[in-house]
C-alpha cells in the first residue's frame, strides 16, 4: 500500500516486497497516482502484479499495457466500475490482464445485491460479454495469484469449486458446489456452519480509559483573529480520493467554529491502542451534515477511533458510546442515539448474524440522511480519512498528513 515508500527505495518498505517474492507469492498493489509514466513503471519493476486502485479507463489500460493486472472496482462505496470498465468495452484488448474484484463490501450491500455475481452483473450490462466477464472474476484472478492449476477454470485436475447458472447474462445462481460437494442451492446453504468462539484479549480492543470530553474537540486560533483558513479534507461521493480544500471559518473568543453554509464539519481520529487516547482534530467538505455526529472504529489503516460532527458535545457523547461499547459504528444528534452497531471484535467485527448487521446498517444509513448527508455509503467514506496512503489529504491521530510529499502539513494556512 505505500506506494511513496517504494517509489523512493524506503528499505523496510521494499523488504515487504522481497519477503514475499522470495516466497513465491503475488505482491499486491495499491497505486492511486494517475502519473502512468515513470512512477507506475517503477513501482511495476518493483514486483508489484496487481492493483484495484484505478477510477479511469486511462488508468486501468495502462496498468495493463505494462504487464500490470488491473483489479476494477465495486464496492458499497467505490463506483470505480462504470468509467474502469471502458477500457474493456472501448478498447479491443486482450482482457487476460483485467479482473473484476470488490473491495469494502458492507453486510447489506451483500445480501441485498449480491457480491461477485452482482459485479459480473453489472458489468455485463455495460457491455462486457457474460463468458468475459466471468473469467474476469474466476480464470483471470487465479492466474494473477499463480494459482491457476487448482482453481479458476472447469477442467481436469482443479478443485471442483462450480456455480451452477440459470442465466449467464443475469449470473442467476442456482447451486453452489465446492470441492465437489453442494453447500448451496436456490440461494440456501446445504451444509451447516460451525460457531466461532474469539479469543477474550480481541473483545478488549478500545483502551481508551479517560472520558472524552467536548473541550478536546476545541480548534484554538490566534489571539484576536476574526477569521481563520484552514485545510479541509475534501470528499467525493463514491470516490476514495480526497482534495486539499481552502476554507475560511470564523473565530469566536479565540475558538474556530464551523460555517454549516460551506458543508463543513469537524473531524477528531483518537488513538483508541493506548490509555492516554492521544488525538488530533481537523475539518471535512463534502459530507453534507447539518447536525449530529458520527463515530467509529472501523477507520484504515490503524484503525483508530474516528469522530466527525457538527458540535464538540456531540462529538465527544458519540465517541464516548463507541468507547462504552468496546467499538462499532454511531450516529447521534443531541444526547440522543438515532443508530449503533457494536462491532466488538477488534472494534472491526460483529458478533451477530449478516441479516442482523445489514438491519443495523440500514438503520445507520437512515441516521446519516437524518443528519444531511447525500453520500452513497458515508461511513465507508469516513472509514478511509485516516489512510494515509491515498492522496491527497489525511487524518491521523499524528496531525493532517500532505500524501504527496509523504508529511505532516499544518491545520492553518497563511
Amino acid at each position: 500500500m505505500d506506494y511513496a515508500g517504494i517509489l523512493c527505495g524506503d528499505p523496510q518498505t521494499c523488504e515487504k516486497v522481497e519477503k514475499t517474492l522470495e516466497e513465491g507469492k503475488t505482491v499486491t498493489g495499491h497505486f492511486p497516482l494517475t502519473d502512468t509514466g515513470s512512477a507506475l513503471n517503477a513501482y511495476i519493476a518493483a514486483g508489484i502484479s496487481c492493483c484495484h486502485e484505478s477510477t479511469t479507463a486511462r488508468e486501468a489500460l495502462a496498468k495493463m499495457r505494462l504487464g500490470m493486472y488491473a483489479m476494477i472496482r465495486k464496492g458499497s462505496a467505490w463506483n470505480d466500475l462504470p468509467e474502469v470498465i471502458k477500457a474493456i468495452t472501448e478498447q479491443k484488448i486482450d482482457t487476460r490482464l483485467a479482473m473484476l474484484v470488490s473491495d469494502d463490501s458492507h453486510a447489506d450491500t451483500l445480501l441485498n445485491c449480491g457480491h461477485m455475481d452482482y459485479i459480473i452483473r453489472l458489468a455485463v450490462s455495460m457491455g462486457v460479454s457474460p463468458v468475459t466477464a466471468i473469467q474476469m472474476a474466476t480464470l483471470n484472478t487465479a492466474c494473477c495469484f499463480g494459482m491457476e492449476r487448482d482453481i479458476g477454470s472447469i477442467s481436469p485436475g482443479r478443485f471442483a469449486d462450480l456455480n451452477i447458472l440459470s442465466d449467464l447474462a443475469q449470473v442467476k445462481v442456482e447451486k453452489v458446489i465446492i470441492n465437489g460437494e453442494l453447500v448451496a442451492e436456490k440461494g440456501r446453504l446445504t451444509v451447516p456452519v460451525g460457531s466461532y468462539v474469539y479469543p477474550e484479549q480481541l473483545r478488549a480492543s478500545v483502551k481508551i480509559t479517560r472520558k472524552i470530553l467536548p473541550s478536546d474537540f476545541i480548534v484554538e486560533a490566534s489571539l484576536g483573529s476574526e477569521t481563520v483558513k484552514v485545510r479541509a479534507i475534501g470528499v467525493h461521493d463514491s470516490n476514495v480520493l480526497t482534495t486539499e480544500v481552502i476554507e475560511t471559518l470564523p473565530v469566536r473568543n479565540g475558538e474556530v467554529e464551523l460555517a454549516a453554509e460551506k458543508d463543513i464539519c469537524k473531524i477528531a481520529v483518537i488513538n483508541r491502542h493506548t490509555s492516554e487516547g492521544g488525538m488530533s482534530i481537523g475539518f471535512v467538505h463534502g459530507f453534507g451534515l447539518k447536525k449530529g455526529a458520527v463515530a467509529s472504529t472501523y477507520a484504515h489503516d490503524a484503525h483508530n477511533l474516528i469522530v466527525l460532527g457538527m458540535s464538540n458535545a456531540e462529538m465527544a457523547f458519540a465517541a464516548n458510546k463507541l468507547v462504552e461499547c468496546d467499538g462499532g459504528m454511531t450516529a447521534v444528534e443531541g444526547d440522543k442515539v438515532l443508530a449503533l452497531l457494536k462491532m466488538p471484535i477488534a472494534g472491526l467485527m460483529s458478533d451477530l448474524s449478516a441479516a442482523e448487521v445489514a438491519d443495523a446498517l440500514s438503520e445507520l444509513s437512515g441516521a446519516w440522511v437524518a443528519l444531511g448527508s447525500p453520500l452513497a455509503s458515508p461511513f465507508m467514506t469516513m472509514s478511509l480519512l485516516s489512510l494515509v496512503v491515498i492522496p491527497e489529504i489525511r487524518l491521523t491521530d499524528k496531525g493532517l498528513v500532505n500524501v504527496y510529499n509523504n508529511s505532516f502539513t499544518t491545520l492553518f494556512t497563511e
